[in-house]
């Protein structure tokens, strides 16, 4: 009988040892983030660094015109998308883009070529992909607003580019 009882005692042990062990594994488990875990999606924020090159900050040949640097990017809806923009052109110049809802005016370099440095942010809300431009060298509809002015055949577009934001 001694055998019965004492094998009661060392299954309720058994037991209560397990369940202790369970509870601090599930535990661990949430605490490490492995039990429930949503898909991760894109981050809250995008950061971009965007400059404005004039010609004599290019590759021969590449443009003689200031151009955007990156011309093209791409967020996700809903992010706070940080722009810092390094202006090396000699003249303000700005980031439009009515599709955005975005406007910045942003300072030339020094006269040394010391670049302007401007922060702004907007928020991606739509998705699709939204044409931007500088207010300056262009209309309000992104075309030229400097008379005459042409590109050679492969040179980028002058200031323009696109966003393209993704759901």
């Amino acid at each position: 009988m001694e055998t019965s009882g004492s094998n009661r005692r060392d299954y309720k042990r058994y037991f209560n040892v397990t369940v202790v062990i369970v509870v601090i594994a599930v535990l661990g488990l949430e605490v490490l983030g492995i039990m429930n875990a949503a898909p991760a999606g894109p981050a809250k924020y995008a950061d971009l660094t965007l400059s404005v090159l004039p010609p004599n900050y290019q590759p021969a040949g590449y443009s003689q015109h200031a151009v955007f640097a990156p011309t093209n990017f791409t967020v996700h809806s809903g992010q706070i998308v940080n722009v810092t923009v390094l202006n090396y052109a000699p003249s303000p110049d700005s980031f439009s883009s009515p599709g955005l809802g975005v406007n910045f005016i942003f300072n030339p370099a020094t006269p040394q070529g010391v670049p302007s440095v401007s922060h702004f942010q907007f928020i991606a809300n739509s998705t699709g992909v939204f044409e931007f431009w500088c207010g300056y060298c262009h209309t309000l509809t992104g075309k030229y607003s400097w008379a005459g002015q042409t590109l050679s055949p492969g040179q980028p577009d002058m200031l323009k580019g696109y966003v393209t934001v993704l759901s």
